[in-house]
């Protein structure tokens, strides 16, 4: 099985939501932080067209770790990507956002060129991204199965909807172990692109409550929790709640103590 498959939840989800932030670094930066990443097995991949950016991490002894990175609003073409909300055909089933596919099939070729290169011994795959990298993680996990890789997980953070009923229908098909999708509290991004151009989320909900705990909770009782969360906001003047509670700083921080507590 290997070191990351038989850790414990809480070790993996902090691990995960570690390189999932780590995405966001340049190859300078990832340098510095590659030393204080113990489980290393070889060096990290950076992949990159245009403004699309994805990691491939090694842990020491079984997994495949697929980081892609969300979006950084100094990037003109990032912003582009998210607005172009129309939804297109999917190549296999249902329809998908036109900007996230549009993005993942930048970088995809050369993840898949990546994974099947060092996947020697089948080790573990794991597919994980914040913002539009957790709509990108989604689009790479269902592509990396079609073409014969199974995925072991999907965790993606502060996710964006993907696609339509017919597509999640497709993905919940695929050879996935688990999609696993965290929402932190007021994360305004996970509610775009609206409901009513039939976009839907899948995966399994990990809801991070505005006290930081997760508590399985019906669609009402999230409404409620979030104006809380907005009201402790603004009694601290912080009337962006919605915008700071989408920092992958926050997931990172929570996820861990998150699966401890969903026991």
């Amino acid at each position: 099985m290997g070191w990351l498959a038989e850790c414990s939840e809480s070790e993996r989800a902090e691990v995960l939501a570690k390189l999932a932030g780590r995405a966001y670094l340049s190859a300078e930066e990832l340098k510095d932080a590659q030393n204080k990443i113990k489980m290393k097995r070889k060096k990290a991949v950076f992949i990159k067209d245009g403004d699309a950016e994805a990691w491939v991490f090694f842990t020491k002894d079984d997994g495949i770790v697929v980081a892609c990175r969300g979006t950084e609003p100094t990037k003109c073409s990032d912003i582009l990507a998210d607005l172009k909300t129309y939804p297109i055909r999917h190549p296999r089933n249902g329809r998908v956002h036109h900007g996230f596919y549009e993005y993942t099939q930048l970088v995809f070729d050369e993840i898949l060129k990546t994974v099947k290169a060092n996947r020697k011994k089948q080790e573990n795959v794991y597919v994980v991204g914040h913002s539009l990298g957790g709509a990108m993680a989604v689009l790479v996990a269902e592509q990396l199965t079609h073409e014969g890789i199974p995925v072991k997980e999907l965790r993606t953070y502060g996710q964006p909807r993907v696609g339509n009923r017919r597509f999640r229908q497709h993905l919940e098909g695929c050879d996935i172990g688990a999609y696993i999708r965290y929402v932190n509290n007021n994360d305004i991004v996970p509610k775009v692109p609206p409901s009513w151009l039939m976009f839907v989320h899948g995966g399994r909900l990990m809801y991070i409550n505005h006290n930081g705990k997760i508590r399985v909770s019906t669609f009402w009782q999230r409404v409620k929790d979030q104006f809380r969360g907005f009201w402790a906001a603004a009694k601290q003047f912080k009337f962006f709640d919605f915008v700071a509670d989408h920092g992958m700083p926050n997931y990172i921080e929570k996820a861990g103590v998150i699966a401890k507590d969903d026991k």
